[in-house]
C-alpha cells in the first residue's frame, strides 16, 4: 500500500478532483486510480449541480467540489 493512501482516500471522500489531489499530494495519478477503485468509487463526468448533490449526500460543504 502507498505510504499516502489514506490520505488519497481521505480527499476522495472529500470529492476532490484527481489534479487536486495529485497536486496537493504529489503522487502519480496510478496511485488515486488504485485508491478510488479500492474504495469502489467510479469515475463520472457531472455537471455541477450532480457534483453539488453529491456533495449535500455526502454531508461536505458545496464549495469544495465546485
Amino acid at each position: 500500500m502507498h505510504p499516502k493512501a489514506k490520505e488519497v482516500e481521505k480527499m476522495l471522500m472529500n470529492a476532490k478532483r484527481v489534479k487536486e489531489i495529485i497536486a496537493e499530494l504529489r503522487v502519480c495519478w496510478r496511485v488515486v486510480h488504485r485508491q478510488r477503485r479500492r474504495i469502489g468509487m467510479k469515475l463520472i463526468w457531472a455537471t455541477d449541480e450532480e457534483r453539488w448533490a453529491i456533495a449535500d449526500k455526502r454531508g461536505i460543504d458545496r464549495r469544495s467540489v465546485s
